[in-house]
């Protein structure tokens, strides 16, 4: 970055353009970077530090065991098993407060012995009310449901004024406390009501957090020679993904030659999806350029970054161990008990939030995620899904296999054999081994091409090598620059089943 042409004449560099034909494989590794919050009070010596963390490794010690951050490691490793997985925790904002909520329960008795559920950040925990309980003795039961549940990712204590109620307060501050999801309800998915129980068990959400944490400088303390192709961003403010935006074009330097792609979440109200999916068009066409960021639409999930994490270790899963198979038909199953209906966004609202505003495609049914078009939110008017000249930096799958190719021309043309070596004229006889001529260069594009091609990464086999260009740079007599030119196999559905049927006469 900075170099002049002339001084790249030792470093391989490898670029792509978008355009509507654009530019065994050596598979890049996958390295997930989470950035999110760690739990209040947490050391500053271990804030804003890049930490490969294991399966095995107990975060939730030193960051807290409801921290956004220790949350979204379980949820990761709960799916996916292998790749390299790293955390970036953050601290508090400057100037923030914490969400809070709060249980009541109302005056009487229980008339009957039952169970009540608590649904919260995915999960649905249960606790019992005996006859003769009173408003007290329920509110504890509830508090010490909570509290002995140490990944909560809020804190949970008797009112001390009010016994029968039970605060709860997010365990770090900032805006996003506010979407802790939290909800109480009967067998049947019902209020628990004085007219069926004896008493009455309220709760209000998670309101109040406020602040927002700046990225500046944990995006400045990613180590350069970390290969990040994927990050699990808590953070959605306008401010922090311009910085992630900023980092993720900075990686796609010929001389760096990576791609990466942020997945934040976007939580929605499912009772109102008119306000959802306003809300989601918005937030696409602010992103209208970006090629880095990608907003998931989450909700039911309760903490979102959880949700997120889950939907990238099945990413990543799909592609590490399928070879690039596009995360299309992923699915994210909720962990509830609670009716909840299969009714959200319309087919025709899923397709204009995609291909019109940049918005990942998803279906909900029998509380299970289905991921149908993974997609950034790059979407300009005059280059998108609709336009028969479709950019490669749409879809996911589009930016993996660039990112992939990238990975495998540099790993290839690192190598040994291609270091030190002595370029002559393709009519001139070579006699030593360290010699090479330009079809030297072309047979090992054509090889990448044809593991490109088997990878589903490219189509038109034949297309692509023969409008392929290896030539001397024609400013420095030391570089040989290789342009390949192909097309990116796509993903499709089967449309236009025709069922063709006739009664036989006889």
């Amino acid at each position: 970055m900075g170099l002049s042409v002339n001084q790249r004449a030792s470093a391989v560099g490898v670029s792509s353009e978008k355009a509507n034909i654009v530019g065994g494989v050596s598979l890049r590794p996958e390295v997930i970077l989470t950035i999110a919050q760690a739990n209040t009070g947490t050391s500053v010596s271990e804030l804003n530090k890049v930490k490969r963390v294991f399966d095995s490794d107990d975060i939730g010690k030193t960051y807290g065991y409801g921290s956004p951050i220790n949350l979204a490691k379980e949820a990761f490793f709960g799916v996916n098993k292998g790749g390299e997985f790293y955390i970036l925790p953050v601290g508090d904002p400057t100037s923030g407060a914490a969400a809070a909520s709060k249980v009541t329960v109302g005056a009487g008795t229980a008339s009957k012995a039952f169970t009540g559920y608590i649904y919260t950040k995915g999960y649905t925990l249960s606790f019992g009310v005996s006859l003769g309980d009173d408003q007290d003795a329920i509110a504890n039961s509830i508090k010490s449901v909570l509290s002995n549940n140490i990944r909560m990712p809020f804190n949970a204590t008797i009112n001390v004024d009010n016994s029968n109620e039970v605060d709860l307060a997010a365990n770090w501050q900032g805006v996003d406390g506010n979407e802790i999801l939290f909800e109480i309800y009967d067998v049947d998915g019902n209020a628990i009501d004085a007219v069926s129980y004896g008493v009455s068990i309220s709760y209000s959400s998670f309101t109040g957090g406020t602040g927002s944490v700046d990225l500046t400088n944990s995006i400045a303390a990613i180590p350069s020679n970390l290969a990040v192709t994927r990050i699990i961003n808590q953070f959605k403010d306008e401010a922090n993904l311009n910085l992630i935006e900023t980092y993720g074009n900075d990686r796609r330097d010929p001389l760096i030659g990576e791609y990466v792609v942020s997945y934040s979440s976007l939580y929605q109200d499912p009772t109102n999806t008119s306000t959802a999916f306003n809300a989601l068009v918005s937030a696409g066409d602010a992103r209208i350029n970006d090629q880095v960021n990608s907003l998931l639409s989450i909700f039911n999930q309760g903490l979102a970054v959880e949700g997120v994490a889950d939907l990238v270790a099945n990413i990543t899963l799909r592609y590490s161990e399928n070879a690039g198979q596009p995360p299309r038909g992923l699915q994210l199953n909720l962990a509830t008990s609670k009716p909840r209906s299969d009714v959200w966004y319309s087919m025709a609202q899923r397709n204009t939030l995609y291909k019109d505003h940049g918005i990942p495609n998803f279906e909900y049914k029998n509380n299970v995620y289905r991921i149908m078009d993974l997609c950034v939110c790059y979407h300009p008017a005059n280059d998108n899904i609709n336009n028969p000249q479709q950019p490669i930096n749409f879809n996911d799958e589009d930016i993996t296999a660039l990112g992939n190719m990238q990975y495998d021309l540099k790993t290839t043309f690192e190598g040994d054999q291609w270091l030190a070596v002595k370029f002559v004229a393709d009519t001139d006889l070579k006699t030593k081994s360290f010699v090479r001529n330009l079809s030297d260069v072309y047979v090992t594009v054509y090889n990448c091409i044809d593991n490109y091609i088997d990878q589903a990464f490219l189509k038109d086999a034949a297309y692509a090598k023969e409008n392929s260009i290896v030539a001397f740079d024609g400013s420095n007599p030391e570089r040989v620059n290789v342009k390949i030119i192909g097309k990116m196999a796509t993903t499709g559905r089967v449309y236009d089943i025709v069922l063709s049927l006739s009664k036989a006469a006889g």
